[in-house]
């Protein structure tokens, strides 16, 4: 699929990306991209998308990411009816030996689908901390084989983001997780959950953990709902 790519390879930020589409948006194998290289110097642009839904499908995805020395973007998406992720996802990373902090990711929209494998994730494997994920979703979210992630990877310093979900009703199915953790040096973020009608759990689950090799806190998980099942 295509590539709309605004990144910096140099000393100096990357652009920012904005799209707005009244119908839909479809990134099918493609992606939308706002970058700081390896060996770049300066900060990566912001991802902002309004539409009335968003399809990424075979591998497409929204990322907005440092290799280098400078912070991620944040990526921003309303859809006025459904998201839909399956198989990438949207990032927002602190790479490998990259010194910054990840950007957040913060959805609206009236139901949100992850699955076969769509994530939304923030992580650190460099330097610096991870972005917070929030979600709102008037209707309902599911999460089918897919995951709403934050973490610190082995090998990163810094901390976790902090996910939190507000809908109708959530639903996580055939290892669908909401996941903070921290494998590296800093502590695991907080997870929220405020659903309206019901929460259902049929997946590996929602978690705030510090891994075997983890240094620091595991956050707090917070739930509030009309059922849990």
């Amino acid at each position: 699929g295509g590539h709309l790519n605004v990144s910096t390879a140099g000393k100096g930020n990357a652009g920012n990306v904005t799209i707005e589409a009244r119908d839909q948006i479809s990134v099918d194998g493609g992606g939308v991209f706002s970058l700081v290289e390896a060996g770049a110097e300066g900060n990566s642009g912001n991802i902002s998308i309004t539409t009335g839904s968003l399809f990424l499908t075979n591998l497409g995805q929204l990322n907005a990411s440092t290799a280098g020395k400078g912070n991620s973007g944040n990526v921003t998406i309303e859809a006025r009816d459904q998201i839909s992720v399956g198989g990438d996802g949207v990032f927002s990373l602190v790479g490998p030996g990259a010194e910054g902090n990840g950007g957040n990711i913060e959805i609206v929209a009236d139901s949100v689908f992850l699955i076969n494998g769509g994530e939304l994730t923030t992580n650190t494997s460099g330097k610096g901390n991870a972005g917070n994920v929030t979600i709102e979703a008037r209707e309902q979210i599911s999460v089918d084989r897919g995951g709403v992630l934050s973490g610190v990877a082995r090998d990163g310093k810094g901390n976790s983001g902090n996910i939190s979900i507000t809908t109708g009703s959530l639903f996580l199915t055939n290892r669908g997780e909401l996941s903070a953790r921290t494998g590296g040096k800093g502590n695991a973020g907080n997870v929220t959950i405020e659903a309206r009608e019901q929460i259902s759990v049929d997946g590996r689950g929602v978690f705030s953990r510090v891994e075997r090799d983890g240094k620091g806190n595991g956050g707090n998980i917070e739930i509030i709902a009309g059922s849990v099942i």
